[in-house]
């Protein structure tokens, strides 16, 4: 069964589902009335967030049984046997909770792939197995996806990306409503789930070093605007934590790669 949300859209997108709706039983559409700027933070949780409840509804009314849980951005193109390869993974992989493709992202240059660690699923093509979903469940914070991999992880549940599965994106992650506004809103999540002023430093300089330069100056405007009005932060410890541990792990691992890098060019 599919649920496709529409988040007030205004160019005819609800009326095209309508009509799929009409067609296909095993397609829903749910359309909000809060219409606000695209935001990739709390906004987004809550739209998610009301499709999962309004979906639960459904399949609790009609006694539909299910495995598992599946979230897909709109501007995502999914190989045509996406979710047949990842319920095999999870058939392999009993302890698996959230899994999902790698993700290659449309650029000037063509297709890129999105560096993330093979543990951190994409936010958005990304499955659940059903009991990892509702025992992490889906809370509105400024990062849900950071925060549903976590939760899963501190639940002892394993979290994969799989580069044998290719996911396309149409755009540059961060990019959607222009890369200073992504940017801008990913220093802000940082800040909100507890990373230090040290890492705020470090990320600056890293993105300022990278194409195009302005993504370091929008991050650290994030970031740094947050840290300085003294916003809010994730009420979770444990998350906290998390973020911190992993960190100074990515900190020593960076230490280790430059000494041997100096030993081998003595």
């Amino acid at each position: 069964m599919w649920l496709i949300v529409d988040d007030c859209s205004s160019d005819g997108s609800y009326e095209i589902i309508d009509e799929w709706q009409k067609a296909h039983q095993w397609i829903r559409i749910l359309r909000l009335k809060d219409q606000r700027p695209r935001e990739i933070g709390f906004h987004y949780s809550e739209v998610t967030k009301a499709g999962f409840e309004y979906m639960s509804e459904i399949v609790s009314l009609e006694n539909v049984e299910y495995n598992y849980i599946a979230l897909v951005d709109a501007d995502i193109n999914l190989p045509p046997d996406y979710f047949y390869q990842l319920f095999r993974k999870f058939h392999i992989y009993p302890k698996l909770g959230i899994a999902s493709g790698i993700l290659l992202s449309r650029s000037r240059n063509g297709y890129v792939r999105e560096k993330e660690p093979p543990e951190w699923p994409l936010g958005a093509a990304r499955v659940w197995r059903r009991s990892c979903f509702e025992k992490t469940a889906w809370t509105i914070t400024f990062a849900p996806d950071s925060v549903s991999t976590v939760r899963a992880m501190l639940a002892g549940y394993e979290t994969r990306n799989f580069d044998d599965i290719v996911v396309l994106q149409n755009r540059l992650t961060y990019s959607g409503s222009g890369l200073w506004n992504g940017y801008y809103d990913m220093g802000r999540s940082r800040y909100y789930l507890g990373y230090s002023i040290f890492y705020g430093f470090l990320a600056t300089i890293r993105f300022l070093l990278s194409y195009p330069f302005y993504i370091g100056i929008a991050f650290c405007y994030g970031y740094f605007s947050y840290f300085v009005t003294c916003q809010d932060r994730i009420n979770d410890p444990k998350i906290v934590d998390f973020f911190e541990i992993r960190m100074i792990s990515k900190m020593k691992n960076w230490l280790k790669r430059v000494t041997v890098k100096e030993k081998k060019s003595k």
